[in-house]
């Protein structure tokens, strides 16, 4: 059976990343990972409804995964030594937790014969300057993953963003040298987006709704890439360029890329007796929905179509 692991938050680009692919699997494993920071991680599972009323109810498995010892792990592994050479640099946060989560990917894929996973992935995150969606990181984790004979990919990294749901809209940047890291990630309205593409496929009433409500309900929330962006935004791309700034958080993301490696390796070589072992928690199926309809159609049209 040919199998694939979307990393899946249940966000439009995650979603659409599954969409894409739908028609070149029998079995699609939608992962979503949950850690200690992390709020509402079953909202993750509307739009798995919506992917299996559209591609078949069998098409797709939903299971939500906590990774919060290996996040832990990897975020104060070598702390003192990091802290003294990167500084803030050490509240690349999203980057941290996107490892992780790649990390247990890994981990599910060799148990269950997988050896294809993609995710949501968008140059256009946080401004094109997310630490865990960087091409030279990006092109790292893809490294990671081929280490052990899994081809990772990323469907939807070259769509648009809708226009007006920028960064430099959301914060307010004003400073010419921000408002130019930001301007090309600023899309017309007629520009390609995975929500654009979701409506197409019959899978979204409207072809935008990226940044609204609807889509806030779709996916969890995490709080703490609050002080991830005060960082970036608020100080060091004020008084940086950004290419000093992707060389930096390279240097940082790719030592960390390496840490991963090294557990991963240890794991592989004497699973039982691993540091990885101790940190591997067991994931569950995603809870079936029990409202009065029998299935997840009910929820679907409620959080969608909210006047229906």
């Amino acid at each position: 059976m040919k199998e694939l692991v979307v990393l899946f938050s249940g966000g439009t680009d995650s979603t659409c990343t599954a969409a894409l692919v739908a028609g070149d699997y029998e079995r699609i494993h939608l992962v979503t990972y949950s850690r200690f920071g992390l709020f509402h991680m079953e909202h993750a599972s509307t739009n798995v409804a919506l992917l299996r009323h559209r591609f078949g109810e069998n098409r797709f498995i939903h299971t939500i995964i906590p990774v919060d010892r290996i996040f832990k792990e990897i975020s104060y592994a070598r702390y003192w030594r990091l802290l003294i050479k990167y500084g803030l640099f050490l509240l690349s946060t999203c980057g941290l937790c996107r490892l992780a989560m790649h990390v247990r990917t890994v981990v599910y894929c060799r148990a269950h014969g997988i050896t294809r996973v993609c995710d949501g992935s968008n140059r256009h995150a946080a401004g094109g300057v997310s630490t865990d969606q960087i091409p030279s990181l990006i092109a790292g984790v893809r490294g990671l993953y081929a280490r052990y004979g899994i081809e990772y990919s990323t469907p939807v990294y070259d769509l648009d963003e809708p226009a007006n749901i920028g960064w430099a809209d959301k914060l307010h940047v004003q400073t010419p040298q921000l408002r130019s890291v930001f301007a090309e990630n600023t899309a017309h309205p007629d520009a390609r987006t995975s929500g654009k593409l979701l409506h197409e496929m019959g899978l979204f009433p409207q072809e935008n709704i990226k940044g609204t409500k609807t889509d806030r309900r779709m996916q969890a929330r995490c709080l703490q890439l609050i002080l991830s962006n005060i960082f970036i935004y608020g100080w060091y791309l004020s008084k940086h360029t950004p290419d000093q700034f992707f060389t930096t958080v390279g240097r940082f993301m790719g030592e960390k890329i390496d840490y991963c490696s090294l557990l991963l390796d240890n794991y592989f070589r004497d699973e039982s007796g691993s540091r990885l072992s101790k940190l591997v928690e067991q994931g569950n199926p995603a809870s079936a929905c029990t409202n009065k309809h029998g299935d997840c159609r009910g929820c679907l049209i409620k959080l969608v179509f909210p006047n229906h």
